[in-house]
């Protein structure tokens, strides 16, 4: 009887992470149809291979940068966590966030003028969207790892799926203003990083 009630609250939480889970992977594939629905009726195919390549070589450091440097984040968490409040330790790893994210721009910029030499404009042509979400995606990979460091699945599942929700809304109004297609697209994903970090 008493391992039962000790159990109670376990399961509680585990239900409850469960269910935010449930929460961003549904919000993830719904975002995710509503843009590809938003992309393929108002950006030609064209514009949209120009984005998704931009998107691609922006994933590209990303891998190579970024993703090393969150599991060593997360370690100095668990070292550091009792001891010191969160701003104080993201005000430590604020340099490190920088470093990593003017190595991915570098990365990209050589990437896009080896694309620019080989006559292909696009990476090039969208470079400012494209740094300003190099920027944002270590600090936002951050803030979801520290969420998930901290057991705050709630705030993760939320802050996930304003990351895939974002974009489809900035898209539609990018859409109405004189801007390419690809550029929309490629700033789009920016601003949504940009609102998930204010927030």
């Amino acid at each position: 009887m008493s391992s039962a009630r000790e159990l109670r609250p376990l399961v509680r939480r585990l239900l409850s992470d469960a269910f935010w889970t449930l929460v961003h992977n549904a919000a993830a594939v719904l975002g995710g149809l509503a843009l590809v629905k938003l992309i393929s009726a108002l950006v030609p195919a064209r514009e949209f291979g120009q984005a998704s390549l931009v998107l691609g070589v922006v994933a590209l450091p990303t891998q190579l940068v970024a993703s090393p440097l969150l599991p060593a984040h997360l370690r100095l968490w668990f070292d550091h966590g009792r001891t010191e409040s969160t701003a104080e330790f993201l005000r430590a790893i604020e340099p490190a966030l920088l470093r990593c994210a003017a190595i991915m721009a570098a990365l990209y910029m050589a990437i896009a003028i080896g694309y620019r030499i080989a006559r292909h404009h696009g990476c090039l042509r969208l470079a400012i969207p494209a740094l300003l979400l190099i920027v944002l995606t270590p600090h936002v990979n951050a803030a979801f790892s520290l969420l998930e460091a901290r057991r705050r699945y709630r705030d993760l599942a939320l802050g996930q799926t304003l990351a895939r929700v974002a974009p489809v809304l900035f898209l539609a109004g990018l859409l109405a203003l004189p801007l390419s297609r690809s550029s929309s697209v490629v700033l789009a994903h920016a601003l949504g990083l940009g609102l998930v970090f204010m927030v």
